[in-house]
């Protein structure tokens, strides 16, 4: 369904995906005003051993998660 049928579907015009779209836009601009605080991470060294035992291509695994921990420390 385009935004053309929308309008004729009970939406009044300037309603649809165009205007959500500004608007959107419009609020992450102002976002940039906003107060930036700082991020934390948390973590459990129990996370370290997850692993995928039945597939060696599985991307998460103990050395990519200690290989991250271990950049953050510096």
């Amino acid at each position: 369904m385009g935004y053309r049928d929308m309008e004729g579907r009970g939406q009044k015009s300037g309603e649809g995906p165009v205007r959500r779209s500004s608007r959107i836009q419009s609020q992450a601009r102002e976002a940039k005003t906003m107060v930036q605080l700082p991020t934390g991470v948390v973590f459990d060294e129990k996370m370290l051993e997850h692993e995928c035992l039945w597939d060696r291509a599985y991307p998460e695994c103990p050395e990519r998660l200690s290989a991250v921990i271990d950049r953050s420390a510096d």
